[in-house]
């Protein structure tokens, strides 16, 4: 009687020994994923690559994954966004990640009709040209500025006078009328030559005819969206920037290039 009593407490203490043992080698981690300003990302990846144990982000961009002891990082990837691989502590249960957008390859801004968007989502054809892309170029006017910068986008100059803006056209000859694109400057059509090359920030070009949807038959030549600076707070104190001030001039004199009496 005493041996069996004796075997039954034997295996009831091996029995929680292991159960001990189970729960020591795995543990839940949860948690939650956020971009800069706070908004939860939904369907981000969230996985270990030792063990190949992953999950994704739910509409909340929260998460909850069963890890065994032995993990001690932790991946998160999104489309658009920087891969994040941060280290685990060892009695952390709850974590929260914040990712950073990738700023070398989806993060491209093209101005549309209905507002901005991610270049990576559009399905038109629309190419953008930054500030940076102007900075270099010396030129009397905008217009002339962007000539070679975006396939599609021919900047013809048909005189040498001093005044004379040179013809745009997009996608070539396409109508026997004017061909000229609509310009439009921080949503108001204006003239590419009266536009200070200094104040763009970008230009966006719109090729096709989809942009005739948002603005009308005037489209259908091409649209030229036309962003320009404005003041910007610093990302990284949330503060306004310190105001920066350029100055560029060009002068020059005429004279004659022969002289009779």
């Amino acid at each position: 009687m005493r041996s069996a009593l004796t075997k039954k407490l034997i295996l009831l203490l091996v029995v929680c020994i292991t159960a001990i043992g189970a729960a020591a080698q795995t543990r839940t981690l949860s948690g939650e994923v956020v971009e800069k300003s706070g908004d939860p990302l939904v369907g981000v990846s969230v996985f270990n690559r030792e063990y190949k144990i992953g999950i994704t982000t739910d509409i909340n961009g929260k998460f909850e994954i069963t890890l065994p002891s032995g993990v001690k990082k932790l991946t998160f990837s999104y489309i658009g966004y920087q891969t994040l691989e941060i280290d685990l502590k060892p009695n952390e249960n709850k974590i929260t990640v914040t990712m950073t957008e990738d700023a070398q390859a989806l993060d491209e801004v093209v101005v549309v009709g209905y507002g901005t968007q991610k270049k990576v989502n559009l399905t038109g054809a629309v190419s953008v040209i930054t500030d940076k892309e102007l900075s270099d170029r010396p030129s009397q006017s905008l217009t002339s500025m962007l000539q070679g910068t975006t396939p599609g986008l021919n900047i013809t100059t048909g005189s040498g006078l001093p005044n004379k803006s040179p013809s745009i056209n997009v996608r070539g000859t396409t109508s026997v009328n004017a061909t000229n694109p609509l310009v439009l400057v921080d949503g108001v059509e204006g003239d590419l030559s009266q536009v200070n090359p200094s104040d763009v920030k970008s230009i966006s070009v719109v090729k096709d005819a989809s942009a005739a949807a948002i603005y009308g038959a005037r489209a259908a030549f091409g649209v030229i969206l036309v962003t320009t600076k404005a003041g910007e707070s610093d990302d990284a104190t949330g503060k306004r920037a310190r105001t920066t001030v350029r100055y560029s001039g060009r002068f020059g004199w005429e004279a004659n290039t022969n002289s009779t009496d």
